[in-house]
């Protein structure tokens, strides 16, 4: 028997309670306050968040996420055995919630009505193993989505760093030997300053020197012209 889509999505949610006691609904709001559960409207889904290991060496616990829950919802209905199955089992007993039977009478009594179309227990649980393994081979390739996701951005990025890291070194390298130069040249300013400092005191102590013997013998000759003169 062929499900809808839609009705096939509801196969695995859990309606909400449509009626509860005022002292349920009293504790309820108590534990609302404490802590705060995210759950799709109207619909909470069986095991909505759970502990996500796509072997890419994380296990953090994530959110429910409608894009993700219908991308499986549709690989299972892609992969939907023809005839009665878990499916149409689940979907039996999914009508039965409301009556004031309890859960194993109900499958009971579900697997007794389906058997007179060929259904059988083992066929359930064989069927059951069936969508399983859909949706582990879902998982398998999420993984490997994940994962060339992974080498693509992370691994491609942290190979970024090693050569950002590696022209960092050598920049710092080109910094070591550019301030070593310019500690040289600064030593070699200082040195020619020290040099011109004293080339100048030499020039002007030869220039001092020279005045000075000049004066001394243009003063003696000028001393000699005026004793002449007096002779």
């Amino acid at each position: 028997m062929a499900l809808s889509f839609s009705k096939f999505k509801n196969l695995f949610v859990v309606s909400e309670p449509e009626e509860e006691t005022k002292e349920v609904v009293e504790n309820k709001e108590v534990k609302t306050q404490q802590t705060t559960q995210v759950t799709p409207p109207q619909q909470q889904v069986v095991n909505p968040t759970r502990p996500v290991n796509t072997n890419l060496g994380t296990n953090v616990m994530g959110e429910f996420d409608q894009k993700i829950f219908d991308s499986l919802m549709k690989a299972l209905n892609d992969s939907n055995l023809p005839g009665e199955d878990y499916l149409e089992f689940i979907d039996a007993y999914n009508a039965m919630k409301s009556l004031p039977i309890d859960d194993k009478m109900k499958m009971q009594t579900v697997l007794a009505t389906l058997s007179t179309k060929g259904l059988t227990k083992d066929a359930v649980v064989k069927s059951a193993d069936h969508y399983l393994n859909i949706l582990n081979q879902e998982m398998q390739k999420f993984g490997m989505a994940m994962q060339n996701k992974m080498d693509a951005d992370v691994k491609g990025k942290s190979t970024d760093i090693v050569s950002l890291e590696s022209q960092m070194k050598l920049k710092a390298e080109q910094i070591q030997i550019l301030t070593q130069e310019i500690n040289e040249i600064q030593q070699m300013i200082l040195k020619t300053k020290d040099e011109i400092a004293q080339t100048e005191n030499k020039i002007k102590s030869v220039a001092m020197n020279y005045d000075t013997t000049f004066n001394l013998v243009t003063k003696q000759i000028k001393d000699n012209i005026e004793k002449i003169k007096s002779l």
